[in-house]
Formats: structure tokens, sequence, C-alpha cells
């Protein structure tokens, strides 16, 4: 899933004051048993703070490469591009912290402050002309180390090469997803260049299959959110694929399948292989 679209994702930061500043409170987190306890105590910790506070505390735990105090600050899932995939929890976090913020990176944020953070509006606060965003926590980092990018241009290039023939060659995977009803299994976008190409899948289809339905079409961004949606239009009909919706911060699939009315798919984004983070 493309990392970019999903800084809409909710939940709430996880922030704490203490006598003698701004501190997180790890073991406490770590004992609450439930979302709804935790989403309450962290807001109710989050109003303890000013913005300033909170933009200082993420960049002071990037530049010292403090894991487990960024990773309290992590508005979950932080989104990586497939076919990574996206870093579901503290844990992961601290695991992949190495591999998010080289030296640097961090050393690019070492002489910063909280004053180089810039207002959006709605969407949040950014820092590094994006690089990161902030909305009741870290809801997006843009950056990709060269660490990260060789790791997913490896995965790449073995997808790829797992594909029927008829649909390797100079792809790029976007997204994989899988449908929980309607007539497929899953779906697949892949890019070349500024082209785009939808495949459908049976439900029974395996990595390697021929896919039922090979539709090409084309991205519109929109904003300085970078909203992105994917058209696709076929001999067999056409479908709309948003990959991180505005109002829900979910996926949406319309498939609109010709003398059929237009049909809402639920769908789930699932990987070629486990990647271990």
């Amino acid at each position: 899933m493309n990392f970019k679209h999903c800084f809409f994702a909710a939940a709430a930061s996880i922030l704490f004051i203490s006598c003698g500043g701004a501190t997180t409170p790890s073991g406490t987190v770590d004992s609450l048993s439930s979302p709804e306890e935790m989403e309450e105590y962290y807001e109710e910790q989050y109003a303890q703070m000013t913005d300033g506070q909170i933009y200082q505390l993420i960049i002071t735990s990037i530049a010292n490469g403090d894991k487990k105090t960024f990773a309290d600050l992590v508005n979950y899932p932080l989104c990586r591009d497939y076919p990574l995939r996206n870093i579901e929890n503290r844990q992961q976090m601290t695991a992949y912290f190495d591999t998010l913020f080289d030296r640097s990176f961090r050393d690019r944020v070492r002489n910063l402050d909280s004053t180089d953070w810039c207002p959006m509006g709605w969407r949040g606060s950014m820092l590094l002309d994006g690089e990161i965003w902030f909305s009741e926590g870290v809801t997006a980092v843009n950056y990709s180390s060269p660490v990260e990018q060789a790791h997913r241009a490896k995965l790449i290039k073995a997808e790829i090469k797992s594909l029927h023939p008829s649909l390797q060659g100079n792809w790029e995977p976007v997204d994989r997803m899988k449908f929980s009803q309607g007539p497929y299994g899953f779906a697949r976008v892949d890019a070349n260049g500024d082209r785009y190409r939808l495949t459908l899948f049976a439900p029974d289809a395996r990595v390697g299959d021929k896919p039922l339905i090979n539709w090409e079409g084309e991205l519109l961004v929109e904003g300085t959110a970078r909203v992105e949606t994917y058209t696709f239009q076929g001999p067999e009909g056409s479908a709309v694929y948003s990959p991180c919706s505005m109002e829900s911060g979910l996926p949406e699939f319309e498939l609109t399948l010709k003398g059929q009315e237009s049909i809402e798919l639920s769908c789930t984004a699932c990987y070629y292989q486990p990647v271990k983070l």
C-alpha cells in the first residue's frame, strides 16, 4: 500500500507531561489492554501538551535514535510503499526504526526545532516539505532510506518475476488487495511509468495464474494532501480504486461490469510474500 496516502488514518497520539518536561509513559502504555483504553488515555495526555512540545519531542526522538519514544508518537498504521508491509504497532516500529531513519536523515533533523513545522490546516502539520506529517500523532513518513529502497527493489523484482508471463515486463507493483465478496478473489495495481494496470483474479487463483481482467487506466492526484484515485476501463467494464479514502482512511473499490449496476467491493491489503520487519 502506498504510504503517501495513509496519513488520514485515525488514532490518538501518545504523549505525557512530567514535572521535568515531556516524556512518554512506555510502561503505562504497555499495560493498556484495549484500543478504547489506549485512545482514552492518549487523548487525556495529548491535552496536556502544547503543539510545540509535541513537535520538539518528535524531532528529538528521531535525532537521538530514541526508538521507543518515537514509537509512542506514531499514529498506526504507518504506511510504507508496497510491497513493503505497513508498520502496525509500537513493537514493529521499534524494530524498523533504523531502516526507516538512517544516520543522514537523523542528522538533518538534529538541527531543526518546533518552529520548523509547517501547519497545513485540516491535514495537520508537516516537517521538511512533507517528509513527516503529524495530526494527533505521526501519520506519515514519506522519507525512504537507501536501505529501505534497496529492500523494496528486491521485493519488486521477485514479485514481478513470479507473475504470469503476460504480466511481466517493466511493471512495478503499486497495490495488491483481496476482496471479501464479489466475483473476484484479489486484484493488483501495477505501474509502468505513467501507465497503470488493474488485473482481477478468480477467487481460487494463485500467484502466477493468468488474470480474468486486465485493464489499463490513469491516476488522479488531488490537492496538497495528494489523495490518489485510479480509474480503469476495458471491454468488460470499468473500476475506480481509492487506496485511502479521505472520509474513512480505508481503501474503496467500485466495480462496474457491462450491463450491471456498480457495486462497492470491500477490500483489504494483501501481500505477495511476508516481509520481515
